[in-house]
Parts: C-alpha cells; sequence; structure tokens
C-alpha cells in the first residue's frame, strides 16, 4: 500500500510540472484508452449472452424433438403449447410469453408468427422477435457445434428484406461478421428452422 502511495504521489507531482497542453492531450489519451478499454470489456459480455441465446434455441428445439418424438409430426405445437407442455424451460417463462437470456420474445411455431403447426408438417421453427443489430450480428455468425448442426436446417433473416441461409448454396450460415454488418438492421426477426 505504501508503494502504491508513492507512485500516486510522484505522479501527482509530474501531473502539475505539465503544461495546460500537455495535460490536454494526456487527459484526451486517457479518455481514448478508458474508452478502449470499456469496449473490449463488453465484447465478451455480448457475445456470451449471443451464445446463451443460441443454446436457447437448440435447447427448445431438442426439447421440442423429445416430446414429439413418438408422434408422426409436430402437429399443434406453438409457443402456447410449448409453455402450457413442458417443452419451454421455465426460467424462460414470461407470464405468457417465452423470453431468451437476451431480452427478446421467442416464439414456436411455424413462420415470423410461430403459428401452430398443421398436420404433415415435419419441421418447426424457433422465432427470436425484436432483435437489435448487435444481437443479429453476433446471432448471424454463430458457430454452432457439430451436434447442434444436426437439426437446424436453416435461418431465415427478415427486416426490410427476408433472406434465407443455409449450411451450403448461396447464402451460406453462418456469416463472417463484416457480412452480418450489412444485412443486420435496428429491428430484425431470426427465424432458427428446425426439422
Amino acid at each position: 500500500m505504501k508503494k502504491l502511495k508513492e507512485i500516486y504521489r510522484q505522479l501527482t507531482k509530474k501531473w502539475q510540472k505539465l503544461s495546460r497542453r500537455d495535460k490536454q492531450i494526456g487527459g484526451g489519451l486517457a479518455f481514448i484508452v478508458l474508452l478502449i478499454a470499456v469496449i473490449i470489456s463488453s465484447v465478451p459480455e455480448a457475445d456470451k449472452q449471443a451464445e446463451a441465446a443460441a443454446n436457447e434455441a437448440m435447447l427448445l428445439a431438442e426439447r421440442t424433438r423429445a416430446h414429439y418424438r413418438a408422434k408422426p409430426n409436430y402437429w399443434g405445437l406453438d409457443s402456447q403449447y410449448a409453455v402450457e407442455s413442458g417443452i419451454v424451460p421455465q426460467d424462460m417463462v414470461r407470464g405468457d410469453k417465452i423470453v431468451n437470456s437476451m431480452g427478446q420474445i421467442v416464439r414456436i411455431g411455424l413462420g415470423v408468427d410461430g403459428e401452430a403447426v398443421m398436420p404433415g408438417s415435419r419441421g418447426f421453427d424457433v422465432v427470436f422477435s425484436n432483435v437489435n443489430k448487435k444481437a443479429c450480428m453476433l446471432l448471424m455468425s454463430y458457430k454452432f457445434s457439430e451436434q447442434q448442426k444436426l437439426g437446424l436446417s436453416g435461418v431465415t433473416l427478415v427486416n426490410s428484406s427476408e433472406r434465407n441461409f443455409s449450411w451450403s448454396g448461396e447464402n451460406r450460415f453462418p456469416l463472417k461478421i463484416l457480412e452480418t454488418r450489412e444485412i443486420c438492421e435496428g429491428k430484425n426477426i431470426i427465424v432458427w428452422n428446425f426439422e
């Protein structure tokens, strides 16, 4: 502790000897360094939230598949049924809504509105609504494990336009983070297509 006090005292003396212009430059540099440190420290937290949200989509898919394992298709699946039947973990239920770890409303069913799956449908969607640009960029560039990829047939991004992505072909998923800057907007809907 004595050593820290001594260092502080020495720095204070040196600071007092600096000209006004040098103090302004030093203060500006200190502000820039602090700003960079804050930005760098916030990135891992955002990455962790995106990872948690992506894993929640996978968890919902796994639990849905397990629930419908003995049935020929996903007939009747929608958000309300998913909550009532215990497909959705209780920590994701807020009143009558499903909410992911990023605070986005989640729908389960078919399409952007999570409509009830009709007889004969062999797939279902997990939909993240009101996704901001930063979250969209992180989620659309998220690299799933090989195990997670198995049931995920594609991803649809809806904003001012609608784009479909898959593991192969022209619109490959996941995207590079720089690619997401151009396609993600202020308000997005991400539809995870599962089989």
